[in-house]
């Protein structure tokens, strides 16, 4: 609801208790401009009539708006109307985040801990994940994964939504170009990585039993003592090249194959989320071995990259899977945002717009119904 909106409303319903020399006042709504006198702002499809209540609805629309401002409401600089913080948008993501985070830890965490430990050992997958079920450590990092996993998924799709708003505006991702798809996973890669860069550090020290903690907070403790606060950002720089390409390649991936693919097929989405992860992880596993030897405390080049490339390439199927899975979540999940954002919008303002009928009904009969 605008400015100009809620101060016309407001002075449509006088007060019982008005003095004589308040009557002499001329309407405070006289004093204004009539908001279809102001130039509108970009996304903005504000109602003047909307006074009487029946243009909450079409307030709605605001979310299509650019939203420049982190915090609550706007003043758009175009022509006085405020636009609203997109909450809709914003509702979204948190649900798909919490909906990714709790498909995926389950499925992704004794493949994680497999890896870690191909990673670090140089060992196979098939030895690593026996010897991790014979120490019954294969979902040791579930708690830390599943407590991480919400956050992060939060931030991932919460930043996603938003270059997606700031690119495409209200189109769906489906309609976006190869070049905005492109673009809009290199930013949200990264962006994303200094806030998620210590949950993920965690997450992988809690997949090595070597590392000997007792529990996810006896691991806090023992590396900010240890190793100092700044230990849990170690591979950051990998992780930022690492993100950046692999969101970039995934989301170019999956544009293109969930073109010219037939809309009939059975989980399309996924599958080409799925193909987007195998691509983004042929082209950025060496990274990956990088972030794996920063945040495990060995030397990339001694310990790993001068042993040749069987060595620089351990634990890349089963991190390939791992990817290819968490891609076909998010594939599933992304080009349902909008659709999601929109039911909430839709909730939202007709929430709104029952509220408001019912204050000035409730308004008009303390009044006595004089207007």
């Amino acid at each position: 609801m605008c400015l100009g909106e809620a101060l016309a409303l407001g002075s449509e319903v006088p007060s019982t208790t008005q003095s004589s020399s308040s009557e002499a006042l001329p309407p405070l709504s006289s004093t204004l401009r009539p908001l279809s006198s102001l130039p509108a702002s970009p996304g903005c499809t504000c109602n003047s009539s909307s006074s009487n209540g029946e243009g909450s609805g079409k307030s709605a629309s605001h979310s299509g708006g650019r939203v420049t401002a982190p915090l609550g409401r706007r003043l758009s600089s175009a022509g006085g109307c405020l636009t609203p913080f997109p909450w809709n948008e914003f509702s979204a993501a948190v649900l798909s985040g919490i909906a990714h985070a709790f498909i995926e830890q389950p499925i992704v965490t004794p493949i994680g801990a497999t890896i870690t430990q191909m990673q670090c050992n140089g060992r196979g997958a098939v030895y690593n994940f026996l010897d991790l079920l014979r120490r019954r450590a294969l979902y040791r990092s579930l708690p830390v994964g599943i407590v991480g996993a919400v956050p992060k998924a939060i931030i991932n799709y919460s930043i996603l939504c938003t270059y997606m708003q700031l690119i495409l505006g209200d189109i769906d991702i489906r309609q976006a170009s190869m070049t905005q798809a492109g673009l809009i996973g290199g930013l949200t890669g990264a962006s994303q990585v200094f806030l998620v860069t210590p949950i993920n550090f965690l997450k992988f020290r809690m997949m090595r039993p070597e590392w000997g903690y007792a529990s996810t907070i006896d691991a806090i403790r023992r590396i900010r003592r240890e190793e100092g606060i700044l230990a849990f950002w170690k591979g950051t720089q990998a992780c930022l090249f690492r993100d950046s390409l692999a969101m970039l390649s995934a989301w170019v991936t999956f544009k293109f194959c969930d073109d010219v693919m037939p809309p009939e097929v059975p989980f399309r989405h996924a599958t080409a989320g799925a193909l987007g992860g195998l691509v983004s992880s042929l082209l950025t596993y060496p990274l990956e071995m990088l972030r794996a030897a920063r945040m495990h405390n060995m030397h990339f080049w001694a310990d790993i990259a001068s042993k040749g490339l069987r060595r620089l390439l351990a634990g890349f199927w089963p991190g390939a899977v791992y990817i290819m899975c968490s891609s076909a979540i998010m594939g599933t999940i992304t080009v349902q945002l909008k659709p999601a954002a929109q039911a909430v919008a839709a909730a939202t303002a007709a929430a709104t717009a029952t509220n408001r009928k019912s204050v000035v009904s409730g308004q008009l009969v303390v009044t006595g119904g004089v207007r």
